[in-house]
């Protein structure tokens, strides 16, 4: 029997990455036709050990530094010992699959620093840390890397379907 919701638009969440001084606090919304929703959770994130957790959302979630918007997170990277936040900041949709679930090509990527001593990739001093991280980036935003909110599309169908 077929979902009668099937053919109504996932919402698609959008991301506030804030800085919390001793943590960052990855802040989820979606939006309809009408409303901005904060999602039920925040993505807390230590920047010591990149330990993260989840808890329920709270008022306070967007106080701290706002670091930027963001469409998504592909993970903490560390580049020659420096821990980064790596960000999509800008995507491209490039095709619907069925189920009306969008998949998105990677436009640009933001590498943001743990260390409190440096807010921009570009900042560090270290010559071969700019160099991987510009590498890094140019690779995500050039190779044709893709992903969707709601559909896996890392698995072929033999493998969703087990």
């Amino acid at each position: 029997m077929e979902d009668r919701n099937s053919n109504q638009r996932k919402l698609e969440p959008y991301f506030s990455l804030v800085d919390g001084g001793d943590h960052f606090k990855v802040v989820c919304t979606t939006k309809d036709d009408q409303n901005m929703n904060m999602c039920d959770e925040t993505l807390l994130i230590a920047k010591k050990d990149v330990r993260m957790i989840t808890r329920k959302r709270q008022p306070d979630d967007l106080n701290g530094t706002f670091v930027q918007p963001t469409f998504g997170i592909i993970g903490v990277m560390n580049v020659c010992s420096y821990n980064f936040m790596v960000l999509i900041t800008d995507k491209e949709n490039v095709g619907r699959l069925p189920h009306h679930d969008f998949v998105y090509r990677i436009k640009q990527v933001d590498f943001v620093p743990f260390s409190k001593n440096f807010t921009n990739f570009r900042e560090i001093p270290e010559p071969e840390i700019l160099r991987h991280v510009t590498g890094i980036k140019h690779v995500l935003e050039n190779q044709g890397f893709y992903f969707s909110y709601h559909a896996d599309i890392s698995s072929n169908s033999q493998r969703q379907a087990q």
